[in-house]
């Protein structure tokens, strides 16, 4: 069975950790860097809700061949 890969979510990950360097690094001491820093958290926080959505799709589509599996269901108790 072929899983989707979501590398994108990774990559994604990796430049917005390389932003957040590059933005103490570079623009602290800059007029902009607080109006700068918000958007960078707004960016990541939206960049974790499509991640998040796109993992939810992913593994939706990897499980679905066995919610539509036509399995007999097993009713006998379980004994411990």
């Amino acid at each position: 069975m072929a899983t989707r890969r979501l590398i994108w979510v990774d990559v994604g990950m990796a430049v917005a950790a390389g932003c957040a360097i590059a933005l103490f690094v570079f623009g602290r001491n800059s007029d902009n860097f607080v109006p700068m820093m918000i958007a960078f958290i707004v960016a990541v926080v939206v960049w974790a809700f499509v991640a998040e959505l796109a993992a939810i799709k992913a593994e939706a589509a990897e499980l679905e061949p066995t919610w539509n599996a036509e399995a007999p269901i097993n009713t006998e108790p379980l004994w411990h």
